[in-house]
């Protein structure tokens, strides 16, 4: 995973890489600049691009992650991504996306996409056990342990700025108040550090979720202390 960069929101011709594939833009993904390319070579049977902070190989990476909002609660997404650093494109269309690497914007690798959740999910939630106060317990006493996906940033300065703002978020704003929270911060040098190469923060949210929105969802966020060398 690459870098968050400061958040702001945008305006795109096109969402995702889903709308792209429905037509939703008029310029194929593959003729997108996704990547800033400052050499091509081939490593055996495969080929990588070199890119600014080492080699990525363009055929194994992780695209996307997949996350679902309540109706009505498009624009509070977007501001839950904001949060985390990310830059928002949304035109409008089914899905909006945010980019993790800003600088990038790169609608087909290292994005989230959100669109609002199916009628035929929100039922089958409507009919769930009441045992999500237990769910959001069982998280906060060990989120490590939780389903969760995690985001690195590039500095230590943006990682504790976006810890202040989620925490001013989840007292100060109306919206967000029990919607968001930090469920732990797991310093490196800390005594129950889980991983002595990086500073953890672990964050709960049921505004946005990639499986039951009742349920929420759990985002790791990271800072490590050496950066990725390159190759």
């Amino acid at each position: 995973m690459t870098n968050c960069a400061n958040s702001k929101s945008v305006s795109a011709n096109s969402d995702s890489f889903h709308e792209l594939n429905e037509g939703g833009a008029s310029v194929p993904p593959f003729s997108r600049p996704a990547l800033r390319v400052a050499a091509f070579r081939f490593v055996g049977n495969d080929h990588s691009h070199v890119v600014e902070g080492g080699l990525v190989d363009v055929d194994r990476r992780l695209t996307h992650v997949e996350l679902l909002h309540a109706p009505g609660e498009r624009a509070l997404a977007a501001r839950v991504f904001e949060l985390l650093g990310c830059t928002v494109s949304d035109s409008g269309r089914h899905w909006f996306t945010a980019f993790i690497d800003t600088n990038l914007r790169d609608y087909a690798n290292n994005s989230f996409y959100a669109s609002e959740a199916p009628a035929e999910q929100l039922a089958i939630e409507a009919a769930m056990a009441d045992s999500v106060d237990e769910w959001v317990e069982m998280v906060r006493a060990a989120p490590q342990k939780s389903p969760h996906f995690g985001v690195r940033v590039g500095t230590v300065e943006e990682h504790r700025a976006i810890i202040d703002n989620i925490r001013h978020a989840s007292i100060n704003d109306p919206e967000l108040r029990g919607r968001i929270e930090m469920l732990g911060l797991f310093p490196h040098d800390a005594p129950d550090a889980t991983a002595t190469n990086m500073d953890q923060a672990f964050i709960w949210t049921n505004v946005i979720s990639s499986g039951p929105l009742r349920l929420g969802q759990v985002i790791e966020l990271q800072w490590h202390l050496q950066k990725e060398q390159p190759n």
